[in-house]
């Protein structure tokens, strides 16, 4: 099954091999997500809402498990949001922008807390991790820079000689 965001309401499905659209569960928020992601094993939720600056935890059943708040300005619109270690951290742009070194902030999803943040080359824009949670693409620099990491370390990885993104 596929999760979609759509304006405030989560929590549609798609069934594989299916044309039609069910709802399973539906979160009701008071203003308008922005990003959503599911855990590696579909039981939980990640959602960006308040114009980026919360980031809530909820279970499949709808059960909102933790709020983590984001020191931003904003309105930020960032839609990359992803789970790592299963479920048990979250990877967003930084928590606050006011640290401009930060590419990244990992969160503790149970404590709600930072539990590391990622120096990089800028912002993370986007980013995206890998089915087995290994590693993330990172786009910084407006999009003009993509960088792949590994999510254990957070060391960057090194580029092939022959690797090109774009022309």
């Amino acid at each position: 099954a596929l999760a979609l965001g759509l304006s405030a309401k989560l929590g549609l499905s798609l069934a594989a091999g299916h044309d039609q659209l069910h709802v399973h569960t539906q979160i009701d928020f008071p203003s308008a997500t922005t990003g959503v992601a599911w855990s590696k094993g579909r039981n939980t939720l990640a959602v960006y809402s308040e114009q980026g600056k919360n980031v809530s935890i909820w279970d499949i059943d709808g059960k909102k498990l933790n709020v983590m708040e984001r020191r931003v300005d904003g309105p930020w619109f960032e839609s990359s949001i992803a789970f790592l270690d299963g479920d048990k951290f979250v990877l967003t742009p930084p928590a606050s922008e006011h640290i401009p070194h930060y590419t990244l902030s990992v969160w503790d999803a149970e404590r709600g807390t930072v539990a590391k943040n990622v120096e990089g080359p800028g912002w993370a824009y986007s980013f995206t991790v890998s089915a087995d949670q290994g590693t993330a693409a990172i786009s910084t620099d407006g999009g003009r820079t993509i960088a792949v990491y590994s999510t254990q370390t957070w060391a960057e990885l090194p580029r092939p000689a022959s690797a090109s993104f774009g022309s």
